[in-house]
């Protein structure tokens, strides 16, 4: 009998554990969770993350809205009934959790993800247990990639189109628009020539407009290629740095106000330093994907700097994102021999020469001037210059084309560049040629298409046709 005791107790401890680990095991073994974080709540510092809620069902719903309405991106009622949806969400899976074991740091409203701060392991083990979950991120560090443009990608070719009606968003250090490059604004779309429209802190207001001039050189870059552009400067830095949380927040700002400046480019000159060889199309660890696929969804390009780290076989993220335009740097010009503080020497240099500092990867979407490039007053160069190029260019080609999807865009600017080969891996990027691509016409296949009634009439003619070769016989 108190053999039977003994086990009986026994089972009932084995039970106790096991109600009470459980809940923690998928955390061992998810790939969701990122390094470190479960020795720090262990430790009982808690932790600050990135989590991404499943939004199958949203975007399934907008989809059939978008068909329903006949748009191609999502317009503001479709916006705002993501945004409702995706509150609904959050706050469905985050009632699940224990009371005053967690905190919302920072909610995007026009994405299905929340910063939230994790006190314990409980929190974030059942956090994770919600088929609602899709991912957690941390919020990562991430840098400005720093280091004639005009006649080497054939600008003056198009100076007859401005951009005009068009703005970029500039996730950057914020922008100087006293400037004359910007109209001499004395506030944003003041006076009315004033090219900046929006000056908005995303990061804490450190008090300056642009606290190093790195988001005024790339601003300037992007109203060079498209004169009457307007800028949307979003600044996304705190100090020397900016995070995904911030980058995240920028890109959902952007979102929300696409329709209001009719955005229809984010440009990102800043990476985190890291090479992925491969597309970062994980979704467990790519806090960007879904922000840049839901940019894309509201009528929205994201051109993301390669990096400079002298990569050959990798990009930084985000620029490795598969819906980013990842931007590599060339030369405009023979400027002598240069000496990178990255720590390569190009001992002569020409134009379309791939900088020795610019990360090249298989999957590079395109080259354009990065190595010297002066605009707004500043002299810069790197893979921070090379983009903004590419973000104006599009700008220009979605005034000039506002009926193309943004895929025929994308086709103009790669299926028309000069191929460059990068000496140091022997890969052809192109190189953008706007030239080129305003002379391009989109054909689907090359095969002509009919509307409803030429199918009709065809059909007629063919059928009388038939009768008439009949009465001869």
């Amino acid at each position: 009998m108190k053999s039977g005791m003994r086990i009986l107790k026994w089972s009932a401890k084995v039970l106790l554990a096991l109600l009470v680990f459980l809940p923690y095991a998928p955390l061992y073994a998810s790939p969701l969770v990122p390094d470190g974080v479960l020795k720090g709540l262990a430790s009982g510092a808690p932790q600050t993350l990135i989590v991404l809620f499943n939004d199958s069902v949203i975007k399934r719903e907008a989809s059939a809205r978008r068909r329903r309405a006949g748009v191609m991106h999502d317009n503001q009622s479709i916006l705002a009934f993501k945004a409702a949806r995706y509150n609904d969400l959050k706050k469905r899976v985050l009632s699940t959790l224990p009371s005053g074991e967690f905190r919302i740091v920072h909610d995007f409203s026009h994405l299905p993800m929340a910063f939230i701060k994790f006190k314990t392991r409980k929190s974030l083990a059942r956090l994770l247990a919600n088929a609602d979950v899709k991912a957690v991120y941390r919020n990562e560090k991430l840098y400005p990639r720093l280091s004639a443009n005009l006649a080497l990608i054939n600008q003056p070719s198009v100076s007859s189109f401005t951009g005009k009606g068009t703005a970029v968003a500039v996730l950057d250090t914020g922008v100087d628009y006293t400037r004359a490059a910007f109209g001499a604004c004395t506030a944003p779309g003041i006076p009315a020539k004033c090219k900046v429209v929006v000056a908005q802190d995303i990061a804490s207001n450190d008090g300056v407009l642009d606290s190093s001039g790195h988001g005024t050189n790339v601003a300037g870059i992007v109203v060079e290629v498209a004169p009457q552009t307007r800028i949307v400067a979003l600044d996304i830095f705190s100090g020397a740095s900016s995070s995904a949380v911030l980058v995240d927040e920028g890109i959902n700002w952007a979102i929300a106000h696409q329709s209001a400046y009719n955005i229809t480019a984010i440009n990102l000159s800043l990476g985190d330093g890291v090479k992925y060889t491969t597309p970062c199309g994980n979704i467990s660890s790519n806090p960007f994907l879904v922000p840049i696929v839901n940019a894309e969804l509201a009528g929205m390009i994201t051109v993301v700097a390669s990096g400079n780290d002298q990569f050959i076989d990798g990009i930084n993220a985000p620029a490795c994102t598969p819906e980013a335009v990842s931007v590599g740097a060339v030369y405009d010009a023979n400027v002598g021999s240069r000496q990178w503080a990255s720590g390569c020497t190009d001992s002569s240099t020409a134009p379309d020469q791939v900088a020795c500092f610019s990360n090249s990867a298989y999957y590079l979407t395109v080259l354009a001037p990065g190595a010297v490039i002066t605009a707004a007053g500043y002299t810069m160069a790197g893979t921070s210059q090379a983009a903004p190029h590419v973000a104006g260019a599009i700008a220009l080609l979605r005034s000039a084309f506002p009926g193309e999807t943004l895929k025929q865009t994308m086709l103009r600017i790669t299926g028309n560049g000069v191929l460059v080969t990068d000496s140091r891996n022997n890969i052809k990027t192109p190189r953008l040629d706007l030239q080129a691509a305003f002379g391009w016409r989109y054909y689907d296949n090359d095969i002509p298409t009919l509307p409803e009634w030429g199918i009709i009439v065809m059909g007629g003619l063919l059928l009388l046709i038939v009768m008439a070769k009949r009465r001869k016989f």
